[in-house]
Parts: structure tokens; C-alpha cells; sequence
């Protein structure tokens, strides 16, 4: 697995477990659950922010060398503290938003070319976060074909004969779905299931963390309230998303963002739906995801563990 630290807003990254820089200890990977007691018992526990440290040790071949990776790894460090964006400190496919705050130098004399340099970060998630992340786009939708009877999606009275076992139809020209937000009425008996066209977004995702994730759900316009049923639980908002513009639905930070054309960001945590939350975390293991299709959507699932998940 590899080590390394991600820039805030450049995105650049410094490998700590190669030359010029050699990851040597550290405690960033133990962590601490804080309880308060009840009585005799225990009660709350909870992970806050803390402050971890690590060792390592910078090297050059010459002089010059070794002065411009020093020189470069303080002035990619410094930068996120000046610009108040904070980097990820990645082990593996985990990594600590965080941002290094603190140097101690030590074993740099003489013209050895290598010095052993303690850094402090602090984060500002408790957690170490694995993204899986989904994609989908707009559905195209088929072109009708005039020989086909389609059901009545409004819910209106079908006016032709019923056949002798009281259906309406023979043959229905499109799927069968246990869930969906647009249900059609027949007169002559109820199904205990809607009908959905073929038309409709319906995907199967993958949470591969063994609890709840928390999630960021991004819906492109043009949408008009839109609503994703995610393992039988909707995650609907009441507003309308026109082209070229986004909604985000945040879990972590319970936020529900539209975000214009122009980058101009508006609240819609009143739009949402308020009977069922929208910041529900999703469970582990795979679950079916259906959209009406005419929008595109990305999911973004957070694995949040207190340690790294281990490979080699």
C-alpha cells in the first residue's frame, strides 16, 4: 500500500514512503473512541479530531537536491495552512483530511544530505474515509411504436375492451418493479406492485463497508423534484434543477445544495423531504437504486473506519 499526502487544492502528491522522502514511525494509525459514564455503566462513546505525528526522512544526492526537496515539501505543506484547505493524508485507498501544522528537525548536521523530520497534522474528520463512487447517466427513452397499447400513466380510465379474465391488456410492453414513484391505475383490478417503463433508471450499487455509509448524491438538471430510491428508502427534494445546474445532497454535513450555472450556491434543506430523511445513511452490501432515468446522478459512498482497512 502506498503513502503519500495530497495537496488541498492542487492536487499534488507527495509520496512519503520513496526517496526523496521515507516514511520512518508514526501514530497515525491509532485512534481512540471518547466515553462518558452513566452511573456505573458506560455510556456515549464517540470519535472527535485529534492530533497525530509521523517521522521521515528527506535525502538528496547532491547539495542542491537535497535543499529543493526540503524547499518543496514546506511550500506544498505551507500552502494548505495559508489557503486554509485542508490536504489528505492517504494509507493506501484510506486517507485523514488534515492539515500538518507542526515540524520537528532532528539528525540534519553535517553534509550527510538527510534529515529526520517529525510532522503534526490534525484532522478534521475523526475518520479514515474510502470513496467508492457511482455514475450514471440520463436514460435515453424509447421511441414509441404505434401498434403497442401503452398503459395510462395518469391514472385515467382505460375506455377499451377488457378481455374475458377482466385484463385490460394482454401483454404489457415494459417491466415489472416493486418500486417506483410513478404508479399507473387499471379499472378493473389493483396490482400489488407498480409498473414502471423501461425508460426508468434502475442500478444496482455496492456498499462495501461492513456499516452504514454516509454519502454524497449529486443530481444533474434538468430535474423536476427529484427523488432516488435507494434500497427501498426515497431520497426526495421539491424543487426544480434546470440545465446546467446540480443539486447535492450531503449527509455528512446534512446539506442540500443547488449549485447554479454560474457557481451561485442555494439552500434547498426546506425543499427536502421532511417525513422521510434524505441524509438516511446507506447500509452495507448491494442494494437497488432506481431513478426515473431523464436525469443524470452521481453517488459517492464514504467508507469511514478508525483505522485503514490492511492490504498487502
Amino acid at each position: 500500500m502506498r503513502i503519500y499526502y495530497e495537496t488541498g487544492k492542487g492536487k499534488e502528491k507527495i509520496y512519503l514512503d520513496q526517496p526523496p522522502y521515507w516514511m520512518q514511525t508514526g501514530d497515525f494509525l491509532d485512534y481512540l473512541w471518547e466515553y462518558e459514564l452513566s452511573g456505573k455503566r458506560v455510556g456515549k462513546l464517540r470519535k472527535t479530531v485529534q492530533e497525530k505525528e509521523f517521522t521521515i526522512t528527506v535525502f538528496g544526492n547532491t547539495e542542491e537536491q537535497y535543499a529543493k526537496n526540503l524547499n518543496l515539501l514546506h511550500e506544498a505543506l505551507e500552502k494548505d495552512i495559508l489557503e486554509n484547505t485542508p490536504g489528505r493524508f492517504y494509507f493506501g485507498e484510506y486517507y485523514l483530511s488534515c492539515y500538518i501544522f507542526a515540524s520537528e528537525k532532528t539528525e540534519w548536521e553535517g553534509f550527510s544530505y538527510s534529515m529526520d523530520n517529525t510532522f503534526r497534522l490534525i484532522q478534521t474528520d475523526p475518520s479514515w474515509i474510502k470513496e467508492t463512487s457511482y455514475q450514471f447517466h440520463q436514460q435515453q427513452l424509447p421511441v414509441k411504436e404505434p401498434d403497442i397499447q401503452y398503459p395510462v400513466i395518469s391514472g385515467g380510465t382505460y375506455s377499451e375492451k377488457a378481455l374475458e379474465n377482466q385484463a385490460v391488456l394482454g401483454e404489457f410492453p415494459f417491466d415489472f418493479a416493486r418500486t417506483s414513484d410513478i404508479k399507473i391505475e387499471y379499472p378493473m383490478f389493483g396490482f400489488p406492485f407498480d409498473f414502471v417503463a423501461t425508460s426508468y433508471g434502475r442500478r444496482t450499487i455496492n456498499n462495501p463497508s461492513f456499516a452504514d455509509s454516509n454519502f454524497i448524491l449529486t443530481v444533474y438538471g434538468f430535474a423536476d423534484n427529484p427523488s432516488i430510491m435507494i434500497g427501498g428508502h426515497p431520497y426526495t427534494v421539491y424543487a426544480t434543477i434546470y440545465e446546467g445546474e446540480r443539486m447535492v445532497i450531503n449527509s455528512v454535513d446534512r446539506t442540500v445544495l443547488k449549485i447554479g450555472r454560474m457557481g451561485e450556491v442555494t439552500s434547498l434543506y426546506n425543499s427536502r423531504e421532511k417525513n422521510i430523511s434524505v441524509f438516511q445513511k446507506i447500509p452495507s452490501g448491494a442494494h437497488v437504486m432506481t431513478w426515473p432515468g431523464s436525469y443524470g446522478i452521481d453517488l459517492t459512498l464514504l467508507d469511514e473506519r478508525s483505522e485503514p482497512k490492511w492490504s498487502f
